[in-house]
């Protein structure tokens, strides 16, 4: 977890690159106190009363009503979003018994189930593992591995097949995706999410200051391409049509 030490208003976050631009208006702003960590955390945080806001996981929210969703942001993906993927070294069907599911983030791993029920016709064994503790690269041709976030470009490479999971939701559904929203408890006052909605839209609508900013980071990815090309941060009708679906679809007891 990291923590700045401003005193404002507790707000979790996800700490991967596609939060850069998010984070380029808030971490400057004193009325916000941020906690960065992995998306899976981001929701405990909140639960244990440790943020008032906070950037979580879709999966996270079923079966809930003590939040409210917030500002026009969010992550989310119109067709391929490059770091939401299956790798296999054989081919994607009946023949791949097990796949390895990335214990960070519940929404992808959700995701991948209605996936392999609806659109791929296979009924795999799923667990759920520390995708950089099992060694996923030396997978059998009848296994398959969900990865998500930064390790999608630094262990990929030795793999035969990728599959995006924003092209194949996409491919269902004709829709744009929504992994993760802002949500805050009901009694923050909307003074204080106007003043996150602002200090989010600073980083959105300028990509390339948030690129200047983060010139020195070194990294596995085109930064430029990937904010421009892969990621959509608007929390639009299509992206609200898109969660509202997949929460219908997910009443269907597939798991």
């Amino acid at each position: 977890m990291k923590k700045n030490s401003e005193k404002g208003v507790n707000v979790a976050m996800v700490g991967y690159y596609n939060t850069l631009p998010f984070l380029y208006g808030l971490k400057g702003n004193k009325d916000f106190n941020l906690i960065l960590d992995i998306p899976s955390k981001c929701i405990d945080y909140f639960d244990q009363g440790e943020a008032d806001i906070a950037l979580v996981p879709v999966a996270t929210l079923l079966n809930r009503e003590d939040f409210k969703i917030v500002t026009d942001y969010c992550i989310g993906c119109n067709g391929e979003v490059k770091t939401v993927c299956v790798f296999s070294n054989g081919p994607l069907d009946a023949t791949i018994t097990k796949i390895y599911l990335d214990k960070d983030s519940r929404t992808s791993q959700m995701l991948v189930k209605l996936l392999c029920y609806k659109f791929w016709k296979i009924d795999p064994e799923f667990e759920e593992c520390n995708v950089r503790n099992t060694q996923p690269q030396i997978l059998k041709s009848n296994e398959a591995v969900l990865m998500i976030g930064d390790k999608v470009f630094e262990m990929s490479q030795p793999f035969a097949n990728k599959y995006d999971l924003g092209m194949e939701w996409q491919k269902l559904t004709g829709l744009p995706f929504t992994f993760a929203v802002w949500i805050a408890r009901k009694n923050v006052h909307q003074s204080i999410i106007d003043k996150l909605n602002q200090s989010i839209k600073l980083g959105v609508l300028d990509v390339e200051a948030v690129l200047s900013e983060n010139q020195g980071l070194t990294t596995k990815i085109d930064l430029a391409e990937y904010f421009k090309t892969y990621i959509d941060y608007r929390f639009d009708s299509d992206k609200k049509k898109a969660l509202k679906l997949f929460y219908e679809h997910n009443k269907i007891s597939l798991f």
